[in-house]
């Protein structure tokens, strides 16, 4: 695989974040009632500011570890794979939420791109251009 075709999975990766985002807001008001007033009373309840800034230097950590990716630095990889771990590990203590069947289709598809961003960043040819200077 090129870095040319590598780079293009990334960017496709984050670009269908961005339809998700829509497609999350948009079918909102599909949900049950009492789904919807669930959702509003977590989105209202305070965070706290330690909370607050640990989940705004995870994207930040994230966003500079995905640059590096699109950049082939070797660094890039440890660091996107600490914030993975970093998210399961934010997702498994949040509260319960809910989300539409939509939402949860684009976040499997964003996922398993995400799971094969992985393998070949560590399992195929393409990991060589992250340990040396060389094309692919």
């Amino acid at each position: 695989m090129s870095k040319r075709t590598f780079r293009l999975l990334i960017l496709l990766h984050w670009l269908l974040v961005i339809p998700t985002v829509f497609i999350a807001v948009l079918t909102k008001k599909s949900l049950p009632v009492e789904l919807v007033a669930f959702m509003d009373a977590q989105a209202k309840a305070p965070a706290g500011f330690a909370r607050e800034l640990a989940g705004w230097l995870y994207v930040a950590a994230t966003f500079v570890g995905w640059v590096g990716l699109l950049l082939f630095k070797n660094w890039s990889r440890s660091l996107v794979l600490l914030c993975y771990v970093i998210g399961l590990v934010f997702l498994a203590n949040r509260m319960a939420y809910v989300r539409s069947g939509w939402v949860d289709a684009m976040l499997n598809l964003i996922t398993t791109l995400g799971g094969a961003i992985f393998a070949l960043m560590y399992f195929s040819p393409t990991k060589d251009a992250f340990e040396s200077k060389g094309e692919v």
